[in-house]
């Protein structure tokens, strides 16, 4: 089956797009990269490896009062987390508008009050909320990777400030051979324990 295109808008800039095959949805932004996917057949199921390997968290923090996910994409992280704790409360920052109605419309994230979406700058959000969590999802990106102020000191200070104690920030990034060292040795710098689920 050829890719379809479901629905495409523009936002600050940034190209929204919903493209269907046979079996699968994807949300790419403006450019070939697939930022999100599901399998229509079994909505919960965790389609693309970064995703799978960032809820390993739950290895080491097994049942979370609250959760924040910085990023909502499609929805595919909320939408897990939302089925496999049932009694957590799952915050979403978001810096489009368009993708709360489009994770919902397309992507079948539920709409419940226990799965808050926040359209807010994340950077913003983590410097000024009053809120304390168990897990943090950093998955923040544009068509061009991560925003530099989001890989600043500050900025991770400012997540440090914000997960509970023995609380754990998860972090999808994209990071070659040649900044990688830098890389960890800024989390270790603020975080001091880092793991390290996949390379």
């Amino acid at each position: 089956m050829k890719e379809e295109t479901l629905y495409e808008v523009e936002s600050l800039g940034i190209s929204i797009r919903v493209v269907d095959r046979k079996r699968v949805r994807h949300l790419k932004f403006g450019n070939i990269i697939i930022q999100s996917s599901i399998d229509k057949t079994n909505l919960y199921k965790l389609q693309t490896k970064y995703a799978r390997d960032m809820i390993k968290v739950f290895d080491h923090c097994e049942d979370p009062n609250r959760i924040l996910v910085l990023g909502l994409g499609a929805g595919t992280i909320p939408s897990y987390l939302f089925n496999r704790f049932p009694n957590t409360l799952i915050d979403v920052v978001e810096l489009l508008p368009e993708l709360k109605d489009v994770a919902s419309d397309y992507f079948f994230m539920p709409r419940n009050d226990r799965l808050k979406v926040i359209i807010e700058d994340g950077y913003d959000y983590i410097m000024n909320t009053e809120h304390v969590y168990d897990v943090i999802f950093m998955d923040i990106f544009n068509k061009n990777g991560t925003p530099k102020k989001f890989a600043t000191d500050e900025f991770y200070a400012g997540l440090s400030r914000k997960i509970c104690y023995n609380g754990y920030v998860v972090f999808n990034t994209w990071i070659n051979s040649n900044s990688y060292p830098r890389y960890m040795n800024q989390l270790k710098g603020v975080f001091g324990r880092v793991i390290e689920q996949s390379k």
